[in-house]
């Protein structure tokens, strides 16, 4: 019997991605900065379900099948989906909040700066995610960490205020 993840990735993973976007942006208001912004809690959820999530799933699904070494899929993922992630969602989130997709270099210059803050969260995770999940349960367990990182993100997209 095939578990509903498997069954479904797409949909269970983006619900599952939905919820716990929506509650770790939800988290850092309410607790980090104390005020309440449905706009944010509403652009953090849609990008990563309709974005972020699929593109894991095809990822995750694909480099399993290619059946790599864990060392060669980990550093793929450090050197071609994190920067990739980090850039679709730079551009999603401009284009959620001015309507325009970064044109100069001091507008990307946040990106690369996000970029390499991510690095010091998600090797880590994604080196426990290696030892502690099956390929299946993958994109449950980085939203999971995305739950964290998204209220990491959000106070440091905020400027720490």
């Amino acid at each position: 019997c095939r578990t509903l993840q498997v069954r479904y990735p797409f949909l269970m993973n983006g619900v599952q991605a939905a919820t716990l976007t929506l509650l770790g942006t939800l988290a850092k208001q309410l607790v980090y900065s104390g005020k309440l912004v449905p706009f944010d809690i509403f652009k953090f959820t849609l990008i990563a379900t309709l974005l972020m999530t699929p593109i894991s799933v095809v990822w995750y699904g694909r480099l399993h099948k290619m059946k790599f070494s864990s060392v060669v899929n980990l550093l793929l993922e450090w050197t071609i989906l994190t920067p990739m992630l980090t850039g679709i969602f730079w551009v999603a989130l401009s284009l959620l909040d001015s309507r325009t997709i970064p044109a100069t270099m001091e507008e990307w210059n946040g990106c690369l700066d996000l970029l390499l803050k991510s690095y010091a969260f998600w090797v880590p995770w994604s080196i426990i995610r290696l030892i502690a999940c099956p390929v299946p349960m993958y994109v449950l367990f980085n939203s999971i960490g995305t739950f964290v990182w998204t209220i990491i993100q959000a106070i440091l997209l905020d400027g720490g205020k």
